[in-house]
């Protein structure tokens, strides 16, 4: 936490260690939102201290359903204003001349992972229907910004997503 106080500190315009004045020009907010990501009990933690809301990537919404209630609940506890922010990220891909690409690229990606890595690549969202699905299932646990993420690099990935949400 070290970190996330010292920047904390300095984009409050106050001085930090090694600094006899203030680092960075005053905010219009007074600071830069942080949206803290992972699950266990130190994000937690870290997003009721710094954060203004918590961010997860690469689950289904049955795995970010817990979490996001015990930030709520810890939010609430620590007695926060309003709600945190939640956000969530998945993978997609559109097109079957791109599947296997796509689920290439993801293995990879996370190779470093073992079965985590196995777990992301087949759950990433790969039809009309399992994105529009996706979409519905974390507004139903409650995030409220969803991160679609390609993972083919070509712009008629965002063409076809388009196609998909509008």
């Amino acid at each position: 936490m070290r970190w996330l106080e010292l920047m904390t500190t300095a984009w409050r315009g106050e001085p930090v260690v090694g600094s006899p004045e203030p680092v960075v020009p005053e905010l219009p907010s007074g600071t830069v939102p942080l949206l803290i990501g992972g699950t266990g009990d130190a994000a937690i933690r870290r997003t009721i201290r710094y954060g203004t809301g918590w961010t997860g990537g690469g689950d289904t919404p049955e795995q970010l359903a817990p979490v996001i209630s015990r930030v709520r609940e810890a939010w609430s506890e620590a007695g926060r204003e309003g709600a945190p922010r939640i956000l969530a990220l998945a993978y997609f891909s559109l097109g079957d001349e791109v599947e296997d690409f796509s689920y290439q690229y993801l293995r990879h990606y996370y190779g470093n992972f073992g079965d985590f890595a196995e777990m992301i690549a087949s759950a990433a969202l790969r039809s009309p229907e399992s994105i529009r699905g996706a979409m519905s299932a974390f507004e139903d646990v409650g995030v409220d910004e969803l991160i679609l993420d390609p993972t083919v690099a070509e712009l008629s990935q965002i063409d076809r997503l388009a196609d998909v949400v509008f």
